[in-house]
């Protein structure tokens, strides 16, 4: 397939939903920790790969990152790679960061930031201000 329109399927009639077998329940699992990896493509052609990988190691603690690079013959003309990282604590709410770091080309962007959940504030690296966190603030 080289083209976004066959991907496109044609329009069907609309489902009653007493006609859909229910779904059945299930507990998410997550495993401690894995990596994931992308090809991206464009038109069937690859300009790069992604790869993310998370680890929650056991100690309430998470730890996730990315990265994004072109590759082949686009990284001949214009290389890029960006990683953020990301890192905090596993609460009941959810993940709650304590220190977010954005890097292109190995650089620090000045996009960083770092969270203190006791006083309520992140304070930004770009231009060290500081803002009240809202709860389930992500970064």
């Amino acid at each position: 397939m080289t083209t976004n329109e066959e991907w496109v399927h044609p329009p069907t009639a609309p489902m009653d939903d007493a006609a859909l077998p229910p779904m059945p329940t299930a507990t998410p699992v997550l495993a401690s920790h894995g990596t994931l990896r992308y090809d991206i493509l464009t038109r069937g052609f690859s300009v790069g790969r992604a790869e993310i990988r998370w680890a929650f190691p056991g100690d309430g603690a998470y730890h996730l990152s990315s990265v994004t690079e072109t590759s082949g013959l686009v990284a001949l003309f214009k290389s890029v790679r960006v990683e953020h990282q990301s890192q905090g604590r596993l609460v009941a709410g959810g993940l709650q960061p304590s220190r977010f770091v954005s890097l292109k080309n190995g650089a620090e962007t000045g996009e960083n930031a770092d969270f203190d959940w006791s006083t309520g504030e992140v304070r930004l690296l770009r231009d060290g201000s500081s803002h009240r966190l809202s709860p389930g603030a992500q970064d």
